[in-house]
């Protein structure tokens, strides 16, 4: 199971985006297409350009990639999940279900957070002890619902309290962190990396185990989550992550 990112500054430059929309399948260049502004062009690029890197990697062509109604992909025996928001896309591939969400953190809205978290993640946001710890919280579980939701399919249908983030200790943990390719970090985001969330999702009406959950570490000022329904996700033997630089790149 691999995750990645990568920057969408990139495809914003004009030469650099027509090299790379004119790689994409048909598919993938009418949903750019579709965008309204150069912004959600350049991201939706961007994830295309994930698929097509990190599919090639698995010794699949984008282009065996279908699309179900609800707009997920689905590929016969593997899988994969998308995602974009500000300035970054990101993308993971793997032989189970898997989701991914990548959220940039921006101001709170009570009514909003109060829609998004269940009675105890509530808790737990209350006995935080400032905005940014508060923020970040509930960004990540927030995005832990949206990864989940890709998994699935369904889409929004289910609603963001349908399921429930419950935190695994770092005593309990199998790894402390990601094998992370082609970085070359300063201590203090190894240092963050250490504190990354690790967890299940559970069914708020049942109790029910749903999936498990990784938060992958991310730029300063966002949120990244992975959800799958193989908990050897927490192992960072069949985990990877990586940072990936269209620019240099071999050719493709």
């Amino acid at each position: 199971m691999k995750a990645g990112i990568v920057d969408i500054s990139y495809f914003r430059e004009e030469e650099n985006f027509q090299k790379w929309f004119q790689k994409m399948t048909p598919v993938r260049q009418e949903k750019i297409e579709r965008c309204k502004s150069q912004t959600e062009k350049s991201r939706s690029l961007a994830a295309g350009y994930l698929e097509m890197v990190m599919l090639k990697e698995a010794g699949i062509r984008a282009e065996d990639v279908c699309w179900n109604e609800n707009g997920g992909p689905e590929c016969q025996d593997f899988f994969f999940s998308l995602s974009h928001s500000g300035s970054y896309a990101a993308c993971i591939t793997g032989k189970t279900p898997v989701g991914i969400d990548i959220q940039e953190i921006r101001r709170l809205r009570e009514n909003v957070v109060r829609r998004c978290l269940t009675s105890s993640e509530w808790e737990q946001y209350e006995q935080l002890p400032g905005e940014k710890e508060k923020s970040e919280f509930f960004h990540f579980c927030w995005s832990c619902k949206e990864s989940w939701m890709k998994l699935t399919g369904e889409g929004m249908k289910a609603g963001f309290q349908s399921v429930a983030f419950c935190n695994m200790p770092k005593e309990s943990r199998p790894d402390s962190g990601a094998e992370q390719e082609k970085t070359q970090e300063p201590e203090s985001e190894k240092k963050r990396r250490t504190n990354l969330r690790m967890g299940i999702l559970k069914n708020s009406r049942t109790g029910d185990t749903c999936a498990a959950v990784r938060e992958c570490p991310a730029p300063e000022g966002y949120v990244l989550t992975v959800v799958s329904m193989d908990s050897s996700i927490f192992s960072d033997d069949n985990f990877r992550f990586q940072v990936y630089n269209p620019g240099a790149e071999k050719r493709i």
